[in-house]
């Protein structure tokens, strides 16, 4: 059976995401399509093997809607071509599929007059949907006997490997259903908390280098501090008053940069140099021989200043700013980055659904996204909670 489902754009079609919904689903089994408009949850598939680029989304579809799917096996023909490819096309998309095999491509009218116009889907004539619909199920199908082909004949030795990332897919999309319960209120204020020691290493940031505007987000501006170069900043002077317009009286500034020379603390290691355009607007300074062309800077990453040869007082800058670096990780990658996630996707309260990508790494390792479930600290796997009692023993 060939599988494929339409809904709602919030998210890209985010299954998770609470306001998005249904609006088509159609399966193809022996030349035979079925439309189905409504009552999703009637849909049934069990025991069925069913075929689906990029399947793992449409079974999503399906079982948030309560459609029966027991005991399927799947083919994703996305993950059949990102591995008779070698794994170094990432997620190839069915349309590459189609031109790749010599198969019609997909229909454009719906991305381009619809969804492209800002046009949602349940908003979609039901005739030219539809025909969308059974245009994807019949490129699916083709690319599908393509692959089958393949992976009998010239590309037989893949076939077992692909039979078992169609069974590790299965579990996956069991892990990204559920999710992770995440504490996002608990979460919020341990980085309210971290903001407070922030600020607190910010101060001292200042004390040491002076009165020199500088940004702790900025590796050019660190660069400059630790090993020597020039800070360049935008200011605005006042040139008078707007005499017409929405702004009359108010003040006119003209932009200006102003450079800072930084002495530095210690002398960077060999090769670890960085390149950067300058911009127009900094070509002044290179005219006025305070920049080269590119702007040279040097690796401020931990591992790069971790070796540096730093005397006390540079040593105690450093060790401040990468303290500083850990919190903001910490902060807004994971407590703050996580919590986002669910108020940006519009899902359940609480809850995370990280993707688990198998069309991503050549290595055919698995990696996750949206956000990184797979790489936490220890300090957000605290907010990372169980949906059991954890007074029951097994």
């Amino acid at each position: 059976m060939i599988l494929d489902i339409e809904c709602t754009t919030s998210s890209k079609g985010n299954p998770f995401d609470l306001m998005n919904k249904m609006v088509m689903i159609g399966q193809m089994e022996d030349g035979k399509v079925t439309i189905t408009t409504d009552k999703f949850n009637e849909i049934n598939v069990d025991n069925e093997f069913l075929v689906g680029h990029n399947i793992k989304f449409d079974l999503h579809w399906i079982r948030r809607c309560g459609a029966s799917m027991e005991n399927i096996q799947v083919w994703d023909t996305q993950l059949a071509e990102f591995i008779l490819t070698g794994q170094e096309k990432r997620f190839p998309s069915l349309d590459g599929c189609l031109e790749k095999y010599g198969f019609p491509l997909k229909l454009d009218v719906v991305k381009t007059e619809y969804w492209g116009k800002g046009i949602d889907t349940d908003a979609i004539p039901t005739d030219i949907l539809t025909e969308y619909l059974k245009r994807d199920l019949s490129g699916t199908e083709q690319v599908y006997l393509a692959q089958k082909q393949l992976f009998e004949t010239t590309h037989k030795h893949l076939k077992p490997l692909f039979k078992l990332h169609c069974q590790d897919l299965l579990v996956l999309a069991e892990m990204e259903y559920n999710g992770i319960m995440f504490n996002e209120a608990s979460a919020r204020d341990k980085a309210a908390d971290l903001s407070e020691q922030q600020l607190v290493i910010k101060e001292e940031l200042d004390v040491r280098v002076g009165s020199i505007p500088y940004s702790l987000s900025s590796d050019i501006d660190i660069s400059a501090i630790i090993y020597g170069g020039v800070i360049l900043k935008e200011g605005r002077i006042p040139i008078g008053v707007f005499k017409t317009g929405n702004k009359i009286g108010q003040t006119r500034y003209k932009v200006i940069y102003n450079s800072y020379e930084c002495d530095g603390m210690v002398t960077p290691l060999k090769n670890t140099e960085s390149h950067t355009k300058i911009s127009q607007k900094e070509m002044l300074f290179v005219e006025k021989g305070i920049l080269t062309k590119p702007r040279t800077y040097w690796k401020v990453d931990e591992k790069t200043l971790k070796k540096v040869k730093a005397k006390k007082a540079a040593r105690q800058f450093i060790d401040l700013f990468q303290k500083y670096n850990k919190l903001e990780k910490l902060r807004g990658t994971y407590l703050i980055g996580w919590s986002d996630f669910i108020g940006k996707f519009n899902w359940e309260r609480d809850t995370l659904h990280p993707q688990l990508n198998q069309c991503v790494a050549i290595t055919g390792r698995l990696s996750s996204s949206q956000p990184n479930g797979q790489n936490a600290d220890p300090i957000t796997k605290r907010y990372c909670e169980s949906r059991y009692d954890n007074t029951i023993r097994c």
